[in-house]
């Protein structure tokens, strides 16, 4: 009883071989796939932040009720940038 037992643990093993080869690539191409998501997460957030700071410096430029935050806040930046 062992040696027929034993060829159908091989042959069992021979067919989940490829399956498990198979699971690692899928499982190294999800990896790479999560960190490109990341990275593209990231540079979101980053882009989210200057168009907000550049809205709040359109609203203090614009606003006239604003005159006194301008001054102290964009007018030195901007005298700076240039």
């Amino acid at each position: 009883m062992g040696i027929p037992y034993s060829r159908e643990i091989n042959a069992a093993f021979e067919q989940v071989t490829p399956l498990v080869a198979a699971g690692f690539k899928v499982l190294r191409t999800t990896k790479n796939i999560s960190i490109l998501l990341a990275v593209i997460q990231v540079l979101t957030v980053f882009f989210l932040f200057l168009i907000l700071v550049a809205l709040l410096l359109l609203i203090y430029s614009v606003n006239p009720d604003l005159e006194r935050e301008r001054r102290t806040l964009v007018t030195p930046w901007l005298q700076w940038l240039a």
